[in-house]
């Protein structure tokens, strides 16, 4: 036998390689073009499924026409509603997915300024147009008009406000989302203004950038942060909070609190 394999191995190790390919080929041509994939098969399986799905559907077991026309009723009516609310809460200008994207922006950019103006009580003396000249220039000259603004009244009832509204420095792609901040900051400094225990509003910050839609499931939805100390009496301190959770009023966005970081009293004996 030895002599045997000696003299004649080459041929039998082509025998058995050529043995493993044909096993090798056999189950790829028996997987592609098996029973299971014969045309009659196939037929057979689909007219089964056919009539299966037809008595279910007569003995009530799956969702007629109507059935289904009501459940996109439904799913319609609820997706208005969730941008009915949008409306009520936040930002929805160029939202449109077939402007332009420089639509879309200057849309965005627009409300944010008239915003800012309403809050201040000031007339457009050119935001816009000088936004789509100089963006940076744009937010400085709104931010010293809003600062202008708030740091008198402030004075004039003995309040202290961050002089900063909030604000540092941003590059030009998130100039947009600043003039936001900067809207959101005076509508929330005005209402703290307006309480006459808040005596102080400090460390305003403004962040661009903020994963609170997507930790609570608003992921359609964009946010900016706005960080702020409030010191004052407890009770107008409560209904400033309370107010940033509400839509009563439909020209005032609502602000939500992400967190309050501390409540600190003022002496022991507060």
């Amino acid at each position: 036998m030895d002599e045997m394999w000696q003299r004649h191995k080459s041929f039998i190790l082509q025998v058995i390689v050529g043995g493993v390919l044909f096993l090798v080929a056999f189950f790829v041509m028996q997987s592609m073009y098996g029973d299971q994939n014969d045309p009659k098969v196939v037929r057979t399986r689909n007219a089964s499924r056919l009539k299966e799905l037809e008595t279910k559907l007569q003995g009530g077991h799956a969702p007629s026409s109507r059935s289904i026309e009501e459940q996109r009723s439904n799913a319609n009516a609820t997706e208005s509603q969730k941008w009915d609310l949008a409306k009520r809460v936040s930002s929805v200008a160029g939202r449109d997915d077939k402007a332009k994207e420089a639509d879309r922006e200057k849309a965005y950019v627009g409300e944010n300024i008239a915003w800012t103006l309403a809050n201040i009580g000031r007339q457009d003396d050119g935001f816009v147009d000088l936004y789509n000249k100089v963006p940076q220039a744009c937010l400085s000259r709104l931010r010293d008009a809003a600062r202008t603004v708030v740091i008198g009244k402030a004075a004039q009832t003995g309040k202290e406000v961050d002089e900063t509204m909030g604000l540092g420095a941003f590059p030009d792609d998130e100039i947009p989302e600043a003039l936001h901040g900067l809207a959101i900051v005076t509508d929330l400094v005005g209402r703290c203004l307006a309480k006459p225990g808040i005596e102080k509003v400090l460390s305003l910050r403004v962040t661009t950038r903020r994963s609170f839609p997507e930790e609570n499931g608003v992921n359609f939805m964009g946010a900016i942060g706005v960080h702020l100390e409030i010191v004052g009496d407890p009770v107008d301190v409560n209904d400033v909070l309370r107010s940033f959770n509400s839509v009563d009023r439909k020209d005032q966005r609502m602000t939500v609190v992400e967190s309050i970081e501390s409540i600190v009293p003022l002496s022991q004996d507060e």
